[in-house]
């Protein structure tokens, strides 16, 4: 029992029945001992054990609130490369009692996950869940930003790579790794896109973040050379499952910027969408970065959803 407050203990799972019930209540709300767990929630909460088996995801990473011996509130915390970590927290269709609890469990789990070595902790909600953003911030996260996700189908005719004179792409290699995080770097200076993030974490911790939004392949990974120096770096990941091509990221050092050269960049996703026969391209950007949104928008990319983001950076930590 980890400390004593008006209502409700915090408590870390000490078994696998607690971490299910912890689960059930992300998934469903504060349990109701007199209510037994219907079929759909509990599918739901199989369903989530089987991705956490699959994945080696630790159930045990949860802070519960206690109250009368049911579960009110509930946090997961699961950690993702370049030390950084994802939190769940309880359904927001939820009693209004289990709001305080909610945040409480939040502050305790970011607290566990920066002793376990994570900087940076990230949330995504519903821009009109109000719940779970009240939830976070009272648990010391945040708003970054609220992310437009967009997506475009591949094109009917196989464009052609089409590079401005004088510009040429190199993969990305071991050999090249350094350069490939200076231009990364260069790329974020005066960035609209999630501006607060940039230099919270050391780049080395970006890129392993970066590397993993699929299986990483080094030849989808670019940059962008002018006489032999960096003007900026396209990443881009490819789901097999989906056959969706995904922009990771797409940076343009400022000296570049305004020459075309996001434009040629992005002709040339378009290119490998027909080299790979992609369905799709998808791709998730700051809103506010207007710049950015007209690039895509010319690019026939269209607005799918709309989500905040929300962070913690544990123990007051440097974190991105």
């Amino acid at each position: 029992m980890s400390r004593q407050t008006k209502y409700y203990d915090l408590v870390r799972p000490g078994s696998p029945e607690m971490a299910r019930r912890g689960l059930q209540c992300i998934l469903r709300g504060p349990e109701d001992v007199s209510e037994s767990c219907d079929s759909q929630t509990r599918r739901r909460r199989e369903s989530l054990e089987a991705y956490c088996l699959r994945y080696n995801v630790n159930t045990q990473r949860q802070v519960l609130a206690i109250a009368g011996g049911r579960v009110l509130a509930a946090c997961l915390w699961i950690p993702h490369p370049g030390k950084s970590a994802l939190f769940y927290i309880t359904n927001r269709n939820c009693q209004p009692e289990s709001a305080n609890a909610t945040g409480a469990c939040i502050a305790a789990a970011v607290g566990d996950a920066h002793v376990a070595g994570v900087v940076l902790a990230q949330a995504v909600a519903d821009i009109e869940d109000f719940f779970s953003i009240s939830a976070f911030h009272a648990g010391g996260f945040v708003d970054l930003a609220n992310l437009y996700y967009m997506q475009r189908a591949r094109p009917l005719f196989e464009p052609r790579p089409a590079l401005p004179a004088g510009i040429t792409l190199t993969p990305y290699s071991p050999a090249n790794h350094e350069l490939f995080a200076r231009t990364i770097v260069a790329s974020y200076e005066n960035t609209l896109d999630c501006p607060m993030l940039t230099g919270l974490r050391s780049i080395d911790d970006v890129i392993a973040g970066y590397q993993a939004a699929a299986a990483f392949d080094p030849s989808l990974w670019l940059l962008a050379m002018e006489n032999r120096r960096p003007r900026g770096a396209l990443l881009m990941a490819w789901h097999s499952q989906r056959e969706t091509l995904e922009v990771v990221y797409l940076g343009v050092s400022a000296e570049a910027r305004r020459r075309g050269m996001g434009t040629a960049l992005m002709k040339y996703v378009l290119y490998t969408m027909a080299k790979r026969n992609s369905r799709w391209c998808v791709l998730a950007v700051d809103k506010a970065n207007t710049p950015a949104l007209r690039l895509y928008r010319r690019a026939h990319y269209r607005v799918t959803g709309e989500r905040r983001v929300l962070i913690g950076t544990p123990g007051n930590a440097a974190a991105r």
